[in-house]
């Protein structure tokens, strides 16, 4: 085979072993994180340790669900069947439950 066509295929088969690398690379870098959060932070590594920045994602992620278990009870319409002295009993009872 002349140089001048063996140099294209060559190329092809390089870009093809690149590509397969690549994709090797990536399935590597996806397992690793298979099942697990990753945080990022806008902090400088001095600002906070990373069970700090831990620590404050656990509780922001429990605000969150606290609010979103009193929005979807809200929204199912039981707050509007519910006499009002009683809903202001469940709403003060919900907020100390922490």
């Amino acid at each position: 085979m002349p140089a001048d066509r063996l140099l294209p295929s060559l190329d092809r088969l390089y870009r093809a072993l690149d590509a397969i690398a690549d994709e090797e690379q990536r399935t590597y870098e996806e397992d690793l994180l298979s099942g697990r959060y990753v945080i990022t932070a806008s902090l400088d590594i001095t600002a906070a340790s990373t069970a700090q920045v831990v620590s404050q994602h656990k509780s922001l992620q429990s605000v969150e669900n606290r609010f979103r278990v009193m929005k979807d009870f809200l929204a199912s319409g039981r707050s509007s069947t519910t006499p009002k002295s009683a809903s202001s009993d469940m709403s003060a009872s919900a907020c100390s439950r922490r």
